[in-house]
């Protein structure tokens, strides 16, 4: 066990929340999610989800240490989220010590470890977190709303990103119709097994409804409208047969499928391993929204 400050994680705030609030809908679906958000950017971001703590300037920032993470043995999470504009380099490296440390303080109910990125990183940091034991990673696809100085570079992450870790769950924000969904359709073309979120607004969300149920028709991808309140688009599907592998309903989520190795979920129905992770057990213990613990 270690013990003593993590060197150098200042952090916004921590927070407890279920996994489909993220949205993190193929890391653990149902569980509950320990959420560190990291402040800062290294480029200048209007549209992000986090565009108001790219500047740190008057923010209140906190100092993450071991002893804060002791109620975690308590709350007892299944995933840890790093979020933040792009904290594989604003809190690298002891970003990569936090997932070690905080499945340590849970007495090992932290399974899975998920780390955000708006891909502006060079493919050998996103090799860093998968060998610092992050599985996931929570892509931002800011291309069709945001000026990217690098192109490339967000492009090649993705594909890497694909490439190295087991869940991808790639969230697009909505912003003119016609162009989001072209950007949906090349993204399930691309990376048929990850988990596309169209995040609207709440002047737009029937146009999130409409192009995800297009896509998941004609694609058989997983893609998802979020916040989605009719629960008619949430199953995740088996990426060779179609099968419901997650089912969602208003009253709760149930697995549809085997549990493997290391998490990874077995279909019934064909016996294709999907890239879905699931946890042993989860237990929401009344937690309906997030909650800031630090």
């Amino acid at each position: 066990m270690h013990s003593g400050v993590i060197p150098g994680i200042t952090i916004v705030y921590a927070s407890l929340l279920p996994a489909e609030e993220v949205p993190l809908f193929h890391a653990c679906p149902g569980g509950t999610v320990f959420r560190v958000v990291l402040p800062g950017s290294p480029v200048s971001c209007n549209a992000c989800r986090w565009a108001d703590i790219v500047d740190t300037a008057g923010l209140e920032l906190k100092q993450l240490n071991l002893d804060r993470l002791s109620f975690l043995s308590v709350s007892r999470p299944n995933v840890l989220l790093v979020d933040g504009p792009e904290p594989l380099t604003t809190g690298w490296p002891e970003v990569a010590e936090l997932h070690q440390r905080a499945k340590e303080a849970s007495r090992g109910s932290i399974e899975f470890s998920v780390i955000a990125s708006m891909g502006l990183v060079d493919a050998d940091r996103l090799e860093e977190a998968r060998s610092a034991g992050y599985r996931g990673v929570l892509f931002e696809y800011l291309l069709h709303i945001e000026k990217i100085t690098n192109v490339s570079r967000l492009i090649n992450a993705l594909k890497k990103a694909y490439e190295v870790f087991d869940v991808v769950e790639i969230l697009v924000p909505l912003g003119e119709p016609r162009r989001t969904r072209h950007v949906v359709y090349s993204l399930a073309e691309n990376y048929p097994e990850a988990a596309i979120h169209i995040i609207a607004r709440e002047d737009n969300e029937d146009a999130a409804y409409r192009i995800a149920e297009e896509v998941r028709e004609k694609k058989n991808a997983n893609v998802y409208p979020h916040p989605e309140e009719s629960f008619t688009l949430t199953d995740t599907l088996c990426a060779e047969c179609g099968a419901v592998i997650v089912e969602r309903k208003p009253w709760g989520i149930r697995i549809q499928a085997r549990r493997g190795v290391d998490g990874r979920t077995i279909c019934n129905s064909c016996g294709r391993v999907n890239r879905v992770l699931t946890c042993k057990t989860f237990l929401r213990r009344a937690l309906h929204r997030e909650i800031v613990v630090y």
